[in-house]
């Protein structure tokens, strides 16, 4: 408590310094005025220039008594820093006792961290400090506005070297992320190569410790040799694989320290210690290593089973040669154990006779060792019991000690507390009076600045406003008087659009009771007429009409499509007279006759009726082409029908003639027509949007 009430004591003194040095910079207009009534009071520049002297040296012997106070005139004008430096000022602006906010608090334990904060008393300002003071608050602030060249000239080099420190830092950053990429792409192909061996050395080191003690148990004649040579198979297996495993982990070893030496680099470069991809990198390095460890792991224990197997066989073999040898001292000289065939049945007795005393012997040496160890056991257990208790017999009396010890610390730490903050209220109340009275003046400027500018936002947002209900009212004039105009073109495109409905109707249809007839086009022309005089488009599409569409009318398609079929039983009987010069009567009986024995019509490809197919008119012969005209005019597209009919020639040709006529005055017709609905509802779909 005590820490942080100086502290605070300190950071309002800072503050308060602050404030005095920002109304100073912040009213350069008063500066400006303060300047001028000091040169015309005085005289002369000599009065001027000695306030100016005056002013600095007292701003320099404030900075050199107040760190925050050197700090803020350090960051204000950054020229003046070598000054600063040169007369021992401390421009870090306290950042030591900063740091020491952010540390935990001490244990109350700690008598000699409470003694050193108890004995330090707080800063009593002598008269020549609150004289320097006085002359740095109300000094003149000229000699601020002499330095505003050195300020931009120092600030134009700061954002200079700025620019290049964070050029620098990004362009070392870059280079860290690659460096950590390749190191960790290589660190994790290298662990888990590693890693995939030893499971590998482990599998096969179980299997060959399994297949060795199997032929150790098992294999007990010539005929489990297969049990052997599975062995040394496997232990050859192990080797190798073993080999491979302890080459891929040194690599692995290598990868993961040159990854962690770049992480090591980069934590230690001031412009990359802060880079995300370092914890990441840790992250991954801690992970690897992790697998690393658990492949080792279960590789070492792999080979403790293969090393207790080996053990076991080795105390196998040392067994078999010390019977041996007992053996062969029990047996006479000239026969040995080696040689069965030489021994005698009081030889072969006395051998089991001593095998058994042998096996006596091991049991009961197997039942001593194994009551021996019971008994450790026991004892080792009575010796932990007995540890616990005088550990929680020393724990207690150890609590109990540090709780006297504490509350006794507490108790002085507290005395000592009042005392401190008794000497800090008198310095603390003068300081906040101060403090106070600067923050008032400054409300006070602020608020005269606030409500001026507010008032001219407000003039400027209703002058605005009216701006924007002028233009908006113009705009809607504009546009009301634009929709007059649209409505009126609507109305008269749909007109002209249900003129030429009328008008298609008639030339597909007819009049019912007209229909074998030309269908008079003038009264539905009349409309048309009546609307082109306001469009010149449609002024030019009637031209396009045939005049003697207009004036004596066209034959509606259906009766056309009936006409047609008049028109294709003459061509077809003249089918073989293509000659333009014709034929003689013979030629034309002929051709009469051959028309009741020709397949008509003719199949057309599908592809050549959808214009999917390139077709040769040459190669058609009249029915080809009266076959196609039919097909055509059952699918209703009349077009084509009468680009099929153009194909034919001589006699077909002059049968057909007034029938491809009278299909293409209606096409034209027709044609206009569509041309006219189109115009019409393109000119009604530029109001759709709109509604």
């Amino acid at each position: 408590m005590l820490r942080a009430a100086i502290l605070k004591n300190g950071w309002t003194s800072a503050r308060a310094a602050t404030n005095r040095l920002s109304v100073a910079g912040s009213a350069p207009s008063r500066a400006k005025s303060s300047y001028a009534y000091n040169g015309l009071a005085g005289g002369t520049m000599g009065k001027v220039f000695l306030g100016a002297t005056v002013v600095g040296v007292g701003t320099l012997g404030y900075a050199r008594i107040d760190a925050g106070f050197a700090k803020t005139l350090k960051d204000a004008v950054p020229a003046i820093e070598p000054v600063l430096t040169a007369l021992g000022c401390d421009t870090t602006g306290g950042s030591i006792a900063s740091s020491s906010k952010g540390k935990p608090a001490p244990v109350k334990g700690t008598s000699s961290e409470q003694s050193s904060l108890l004995k330090s008393k707080p800063k009593v300002e002598t008269p020549k400090d609150q004289e320097l003071k006085k002359s740095a608050r109300s000094g003149d602030q000229s000699a601020i506005m002499d330095n505003d060249d050195t300020v931009k000239s120092a600030s134009a080099t700061a954002g200079d070297s700025t620019k290049e420190r964070e050029l620098r830092r990004q362009k070392q950053n870059f280079i860290l992320e690659q460096a950590l990429r390749d190191a960790g792409t290589n660190a994790e192909r290298a662990a888990v190569e590693a890693s995939s061996e030893l499971d590998i050395a482990a599998e096969r080191t179980e299997d060959y410790a399994t297949k060795l003690t199997r032929a150790l148990d098992e294999a007990a004649g010539s005929d489990d040799h297969h049990m052997w040579v599975a062995a040394n198979e496997a232990k050859e297996s192990q080797s190798a694989s073993q080999k491979k495993a302890n080459s891929k982990m040194a690599d692995a070893n290598k990868a993961l320290l040159r990854l962690e030496e770049t992480i090591h680099k980069g934590r230690a470069d001031p412009t990359t210690t802060d880079n995300i991809n370092l914890d990441q990198a840790e992250r991954n390095l801690t992970k690897l290593r992790e697998k690393i460890d658990g492949a080792s792991a279960r590789a070492d224990e792999s080979l403790k089973k293969l090393n207790l197997a080996q053990k076991f066989s080795a105390g196998i073999e040392e067994g078999k040669k010390q019977l041996i040898e007992e053996v062969n001292a029990l047996l006479p000289q000239d026969r040995s154990f080696a040689d069965l065939n030489k021994l005698t049945p009081e030889d072969l007795n006395v051998l089991i006779y001593h095998a058994h005393k042998k096996i006596q012997s091991l049991h009961l040496e197997l039942t001593r060792m194994q009551l021996s160890d019971d008994e450790k056991a026991k004892q080792f257990r009575q010796q932990l019991s007995a540890l616990d208790k005088e550990i929680g017999r020393q724990k207690s009396e150890v609590a109990k000690l540090v709780a006297e010890k504490v509350s006794e610390e507490r108790e002085q730490f507290e005395l000592e507390l009042q005392n401190q903050l008794r000497r800090q209220v008198g310095v603390h109340t003068e300081h906040l009076k101060e403090a106070l009275e600067d923050q008032r003046a400054e409300l006070f400027r602020k608020h005269q600045f606030d409500t001026e500018k507010a008032r001219e936002e407000e003039r400027s947002l209703q002058v605005a406003r009216l701006a924007e209900a002028v233009d908006l009212l113009q705009k809607m004039e504009a546009y009301l008087n634009a929709r007059k105009l649209l409505d009126e073109a609507s109305k008269k495109a749909k007109s002209l659009w249900l003129s030429c409905a009328s008008l298609k109707h008639i030339l597909a249809k007819g009049i019912t009771e007209k229909q074998n007839t030309p269908q008079p086009l003038a009264a539905d022309i009349v409309p048309l007429r009546e609307v082109s005089e306001s469009s010149e488009f449609v002024k030019v599409v009637l031209s396009t009409i045939p005049d003697e569409a207009l004036k004596r009318g066209v034959y509606p398609e259906v009766v056309l499509k009936e006409r047609f079929y008049k028109v294709e039983t003459a061509c077809r009987r003249l089918a073989l007279m293509e000659d333009q010069n014709g034929g003689g009567p013979g030629r034309h009986l002929l051709s009469y006759l051959m028309s009741f024995f020709m397949i008509y019509p003719k199949a057309v490809p599908q592809e050549e009726l959808d214009k999917e197919q390139k077709v040769n008119p040459l190669m058609w012969d009249t029915l080809d082409i009266l076959s196609r005209v039919r097909a055509s005019l059952q699918k209703e597209d009349l077009e084509q029908a009468l680009r099929y009919a153009n194909q034919l020639k001589g006699q077909p040709r002059q049968a057909a003639k007034d029938w491809i006529h009278e299909l293409r005055l209606l096409l034209e017709t027709r044609q206009a027509a569509s041309a006219l609905m189109a115009y019409a509802a393109a000119t009604f779909a530029q109001d759709q949007p709109n509604q």
